[in-house]
């Protein structure tokens, strides 16, 4: 039974596992001041190592694929040919979402150590079945290992060939150890030990932010500016479990994200390669004037962390036990059951967080599968009530008059609906009856303008009475915010919502225009996103101020309109209505309302006990009915019975 201590995660795993992560030299990190320009490579397409269990390859492709379009982030992933020839399906996957693909030679041969012609040969094997992609190919080459040729002549015979082949080396300028991590947490994937895969999860943060800085003082110091960087990344577990968490974590280091060929096409990367040798090394090493020492910084980066990660690389299982738990924390009081519900819930490979707010208390939380309190958490469908709130907000400045207000007054000025769809209510997109025909999510992905998309959509006022569950239309409640407020939606949610309750939103996904998605992808920290719950609990008020009018809360959470579904979250909650973009839900009795988000986010109140809870999974992920199943039981048959009605 893991002891149990009534202290913070994060230092409990320091003081189980020894000092927490942090990169070598990390003193030399000097504050931002200008944007570092990132292009995002991922090699050895289509995998690398192990996957998880159950999950396919192209699944885990999509998985990354579904992060970097979220993050509005390009990427080119470099295809080992041999493997794609024998799985084709997640290469068609990821140049299906929208993704490039360049050359890692056809079986991922060291050139230092093969015979020349032959591999020469592999190139142009993977070269001609790459055409097949058609425009996804971009004519780039990635040597494996970094090795470029450790004799002279054999370099310039290998240049010369992938020139005539009209192949351009893709640099790297950001080699990193993310490899030598991934086969650590490949043996915590293992052995399902979820403090492990926290730490290794914050030690790849640190490190390639680390290594990001460090190659953009080298630029400085080398070429007088900063230039634009390449990182260099691999298609592994390690990558698609946390890729979410690392671009979030550099864009708060002031990285921007660019294609590779706008990052190949700075003059940096014409210098002369004056190195010629068995390593292979950032191109800001080789390049001139040549400075191979800095390669030290790596070195020590890579010894550091065979350090710190010994056991697992080494396989050493002996003291490593079954723990999905990551941390947990339980208040002094509160029941000591709360200890074997954290472990239950862990059973679930897609569960990440479970907090309990009781009587306005954080009493019990808990962290899974690699996950901590300081990871976001893409709220999903949840993002929806978030948008309700600010519409709450937009009452109180007296910034709209009523729910009953109609959009076309609203808008942008460059939007001009006809007068049918002007004449649509914010009620009517708070209850999701606007009459409007629904745009496929995934076609409404791939146009410039989202809310002129909608607003080219017929109306048929038969339904607008009728609830259609219909996530792209709130782009047009996103549209009215942005402009009745004078700020970016996040600027808004930040000022009006998060700062007052203390909390953060870290990241919302926008449209091509820069509106933020009324209806997904937003980004918040457990701690933070229960507070949304507690704030409704209490009726919009929070420390003695008025966040959200009382009576819009109450309308919020009562019955406005009523869905066809009696059950939702595959079948496993029951529904009695549907407020202002708020689920009403009835279990054993009892009334409540909920937050749901895909995947298994839930946000859940229940105003007789005083309970809030919050339940985040993974992401992104397949939707899974066992696991709607897993947290139903957790929520109904273990915590509810812990937390009777206040008296």
């Amino acid at each position: 039974m893991r002891i149990y201590l009534i202290i913070a995660g994060i230092f409990l795993l320091s003081m189980l596992f020894g000092r927490e992560a942090e990169p070598v030299n990390a003193q030399e990190i000097s504050p931002d001041t200008s944007a570092i320009r990132l292009a995002i490579t991922i090699d050895d397409l289509p995998w690398v190592g192990p996957l998880h269990a159950g999950e396919s390859t192209t699944q885990a492709i999509e998985r990354i694929a579904a992060v970097l379009r979220v993050h509005q982030v390009p990427a080119t992933g470099f295809v080992i040919c041999n493997k794609a020839i024998q799985n084709e399906q997640p290469i068609q996957a990821w140049v299906n979402w929208g993704l490039t693909i360049g050359n890692h030679s056809a079986a991922h041969r060291d050139l230092n150590r093969t015979a020349e012609e032959g591999w020469l040969a592999e190139v142009a094997e993977c070269h001609e079945y790459l055409e097949q992609y058609g425009d996804a190919y971009i004519p780039y080459f990635r040597f494996p290992m970094l090795h470029q040729g450790d004799n002279p002549g054999s370099r310039s015979r290998v240049d010369s060939a992938l020139q005539e082949r009209g192949l351009h080396t893709a640099h790297v300028t950001v080699d990193n150890s993310e490899w030598i991590l991934a086969q650590a947490y490949a043996f915590a994937l293992a052995h399902a030990n979820a403090p492990l895969r926290y730490r290794i999860r914050r030690e790849f943060m640190h490190h390639i932010v680390a290594a990001v800085k460090h190659a953009d003082r080298v630029a400085h110091r080398k070429v007088g500016r900063s230039v634009p960087q390449i990182l260099l990344l691999h298609a592994n577990t390690l990558v698609e479990d946390n890729l979410d968490v690392l671009l979030l974590e550099l864009r708060t280091h002031n990285v921007e994200f660019i294609p590779l060929e706008d990052a190949l096409a700075d003059p940096v990367y014409s210098r002369p390669d004056e190195y010629i040798g068995s390593k292979g090394i950032s191109w800001l090493y080789r390049m001139q004037p040549l400075s191979v020492d800095d390669v030290q910084w790596d070195d020590a980066e890579a010894a550091a962390i065979r350090h710190r990660f010994a056991a697992a690389l080494s396989g050493n299982a002996e003291n490593i036990a079954f723990d999905n738990v990551s941390s947990q924390r339980i208040a002094p009081g509160a029941p000591a059951e709360f200890e074997s519900v954290f472990e239950e819930a862990g059973k679930s490979e897609r569960m990440r967080s479970l907090l309990v707010m009781y009587q306005g208390e954080l009493i019990a939380e808990a962290y899974f599968n690699g996950a901590g309190p300081e990871t976001p958490v893409n709220l999903k469908s949840v993002t929806k009530s978030l948008s309700s709130a600010l519409v709450g907000i937009a009452l109180r400045h007296g910034w709209i008059e009523s729910v009953d207000d109609s959009i076309g007054g609203y808008l942008p000025p460059q939007f001009k609906p006809d007068s049918l769809k002007a004449s649509i209510t914010i009620r009517q997109l708070l209850t999701m009856s606007t009459g409007l025909q629904p745009v496929d999510y995934g076609r409404i992905q791939q146009t410039d303008d989202w809310v002129q998309t909608l607003l080219s959509q017929p109306v048929d006022s038969e339904t607008q009475r009728t609830f259609v569950y219909d996530t792209p239309v709130l782009q047009l409640l996103s549209g009215v915010l942005q402009n009745i407020s004078g700020m970016s939606v996040s600027a808004l949610a930040q000022r009006e919502l998060f700062m007052p309750l203390h909390g953060e939103l870290v990241y919302w996904r926008t449209d091509a225009r820069g509106i933020e998605l009324g209806g997904n992808d937003a980004y918040v920290r457990s701690r933070d996103l229960i507070m949304l719950g507690e704030l409704y609990r209490l009726g919009g008020h929070f420390e003695g101020h008025e966040i959200l009018p009382k009576s819009f809360v109450e309308a919020s959470v009562s019955r406005q309109i009523m869905p066809e579904r009696d059950m939702i979250n595959h079948n496993t909650l029951p529904v009695r209505g549907y407020g202002y973009l708020w689920w009403l839900l009835e279990i054993n009795g009892e009334k409540m309302y909920a937050a749901l988000g895909h995947g298994g986010q839930i946000l859940l109140v229940s105003p007789h006990r005083a309970v809030v809870v919050l339940m985040t999974s993974r992401w992104p992920s397949t939707s899974s009915t066992a696991h709607y199943r897993h947290l139903t039981r957790i929520l109904i048959n273990r915590l509810l019975p812990l937390l009777p009605a206040k008296q």
